[in-house]
């Protein structure tokens, strides 16, 4: 079972860029990012991170929730 983050943005690329810059400046090991954005609809991230640990994933959202641009970020589990 993999967990992973998930959230929407707003601004596509410049937001993923943010997200991105702000988990590896406060030191987490981003391992995938993904993004799709449907047609008239906002982006939706998916972020791994190399750390499985249940406090790390807290505190990852914790910094993600403070991005203006992002939004209804969520832990998810994947079997």
């Amino acid at each position: 079972m993999e967990k992973f983050l998930q959230a929407k943005a707003d601004h596509g690329v410049d937001t993923l860029l943010k997200v991105v810059g702000v988990l590896r400046r406060k030191e987490f090991t981003v391992s995938d990012v993904k993004m799709s954005s449907p047609p008239n609809a906002c982006s939706k991230l998916e972020i791994r991170l190399g750390d499985s640990s249940e406090l790390s994933f807290n505190r990852a959202m914790a910094h993600l929730e403070k991005i203006v641009g992002i939004r209804d970020v969520e832990l998810m589990e994947e079997y």
